[in-house]
């Protein structure tokens, strides 16, 4: 996946990603939303044919590279648990 920080302040942080899944980010951003830190959160697709997808997180009181990560972490500790969930299917 490659990507790259477009913008980096205090309470923004703007991330451009190429060629990546637009339900994976809504997820990230479906978890970004439950921290209370979350201003903003949002994505947008600057153009089907370039496959560029444009993030936005804006945060008050907290980083919002701290809110991401803490997105991320979370959303791989929800996979896992999925994931043992479902080998236990029989």
């Amino acid at each position: 996946m490659e990507y790259k920080v477009i913008e980096d302040k205090k309470d923004l942080l703007k991330l451009s990603f190429k060629d990546i899944d637009q339900g994976f980010m809504t997820l990230v951003k479906d978890k970004i939303w439950e921290d209370k830190a979350t201003e903003f959160a949002a994505f947008k697709v600057t153009h089907p044919e370039v496959g560029e997808l444009v993030f936005t997180l804006r945060t008050t009181g907290k980083a919002p590279k701290k809110v991401w990560n803490d997105a991320l972490a979370s959303l791989t500790k929800d996979i896992s648990g999925f994931e043992k969930e479902i080998k236990n299917i029989k």
